[in-house]
């Protein structure tokens, strides 16, 4: 199910309208969509529980401190667009008028999807540091 664009900006209490919205390659697990809108771009990952795993949500929230925490001392990633009561995903309506799904949101950063390959010397160095951040 596709999350709706104009739910994600109203669960998210976001600014504009949508002006583009087209799925990105690379995830397996979950599901990115970018989200462009009269006021920027937006990373709108429609989240799936690919393991049946019944805490799940759990795994979220806790993922959600550790990127929050890293955030906060100084590691650079995409800046993570916190739900309205704080946590990390909202419910929001599918185009089709179906059952909610739940996504969460991030500010839109150009990227290279990272190889699934052994990496090049510079990018290892890049991530021991960010790491060790």
């Amino acid at each position: 199910m596709t999350p709706d664009p104009r739910g994600v900006l109203d669960a998210f209490a976001l600014p504009g309208e949508p002006t583009a919205y087209v799925e990105v390659a690379g995830g397996w697990s979950n599901r990115v969509l970018r989200l462009s809108t009269t006021h920027g771009d937006y990373a709108v990952k429609e989240l799936r529980n690919a393991w049946g795993e019944p805490r799940w949500l759990d795994w979220l929230a806790e993922g959600w401190r550790l990127e929050t925490a890293s955030a906060a001392a100084g590691v650079t990633v995409p800046e993570p667009v916190p739900a309205p009561d704080g946590g990390c995903l909202a419910w929001v309506p599918s185009v089709d008028g179906g059952a909610e799904v739940p996504v969460r949101v991030h500010t839109w950063v150009e990227a290279r999807t990272v190889p699934r390959e052994p990496v090049d010397v510079p990018l290892a160095e890049w991530l021991g540091r960010t790491l060790a951040t």
